[in-house]
């Protein structure tokens, strides 16, 4: 049967100065405070509010310029859907989606996303995205302005935060699938070019609000080898520290230490100490360690293991080797002491 649309137009007594219209397959007359009202099969497709202006999608109270309404079901799974096609030049960018915000303060975002769910078993995302079959792919890209004329301010490309989960908060998960030459997880670039002479930063990772006796917490974690091209510093400015002291009888510590060879799974043999044996010996420089299980691998278990600071170590062997040259410098000048009663005694025959 053919459905019949019902287009009536509205106008007004003097107490009501505007127009309303409404296309509505019923027949019912538009909503009080609506310039266009238009409705479905008990579905309000459009609503535009008289006196803000307000549009609504499937929604008759809009609080926003453009205010979208769904609920999502099992065949129904997205509450909108931008579906570009086109761009078919390659010097050209072409967005789905383009969100643009000029404002002069407050905090602003050209995009937002929130996700909110009560599934215990399944993932909430904020923002997901998928990107496939060209030269490049980023599944999300991030770049903030390097125009900043704040003396103070501060311009991240991208900011993840995870929090309030009872066993995983991961602010970033990043992996480099098998398949080409180079798999990067996690690539970052620090931009050389920088005319203050202030600080550049390809990554900065920042645990030191954690809790220390309620859990492992590391700044980075590396589950594989690691290469540095350049130099590594550890923070030795005695300034601001609590307490500092200098060291003794580090070499009878050195003596504890059990250097030994390990052959991994893949065998391949590497060096270091046996860190269950420094437990008594050296508590301080152990420290027990959890591997991560995979957040994405739910049949993945966390794995514990004692590790060994091999920063803490550096100055505990200079000091041994220092007191072993104290030695070795005493013992030579008793030798070069007792040479000298040698001689005299011979001089003296």
């Amino acid at each position: 049967m053919k459905k019949l649309i019902i287009l009536s137009i509205v106008l007004l007594s003097t107490s009501l100065a505007y127009t309303q219209i409404a296309i509505n397959k019923d027949g019912s007359d538009p909503l009080p405070g609506s310039i266009l009202h238009v409705k479905g099969n008990g579905v309000n497709a459009l609503y535009i509010d008289y006196n803000d202006g307000f549009v609504g999608l499937n929604n008759i109270y809009p609080h926003y310029r453009l205010h979208l309404l769904e609920s999502v079901t099992d065949t129904k799974q997205y509450g909108a859907v931008f579906e570009v096609t086109g761009g078919t030049t390659n010097t050209e960018k072409y967005a789905g989606v383009y969100s643009y915000i000029n404002g002069t303060g407050g905090t602003n975002r050209a995009y937002e996303g929130l996700s909110y769910g009560a599934n215990p078993n399944s993932y909430n995302i904020g923002v997901s995205g998928f990107a496939k079959n060209a030269k490049y792919n980023f599944g999300i890209q991030g770049m903030s302005s390097d125009v900043n004329t704040n003396s103070s301010g501060l311009n991240y490309g991208g900011i993840f935060e995870a929090d309030n989960a009872d066993y995983f908060n991961v602010g970033v998960y990043a992996k480099g699938h098998s398949g080409g030459s180079w798999n990067f997880g996690v690539y970052a670039v620090a931009n050389e070019n920088n005319s203050t002479l202030d600080y550049n930063y390809a990554v900065y990772a920042d645990a030191s609000n954690s809790s220390p006796g309620t859990g492992t917490y590391w700044a980075g974690y590396f589950n594989g080898n690691t290469n540095v091209n350049g130099s590594i510093y550890q923070n030795g400015s005695v300034l601001h520290a609590k307490s500092v002291a200098p060291l003794f009888n580090a070499s009878e510590k050195v003596m504890t230490f059990k250097p030994i060879s390990i052959v991994n799974d893949k065998n391949e043999t590497s060096y270091g100490f046996d860190a269950e044996a420094m437990k008594e010996s050296a508590p301080e420089m152990v420290k027990e360690v959890t591997t991560p299980a995979d957040p994405k691998d739910k049949t993945s278990e966390a794995v514990t293991s004692t590790s060994v600071n091999i920063t803490a170590m550096l100055p505990v062997l200079t000091k041994a080797l220092q007191e072993l040259n104290e030695k070795v410098e005493k013992l030579e000048a008793e030798n070069n002491a007792l040479k000298a009663e040698v001689n005299k005694l011979k001089e003296s025959k």
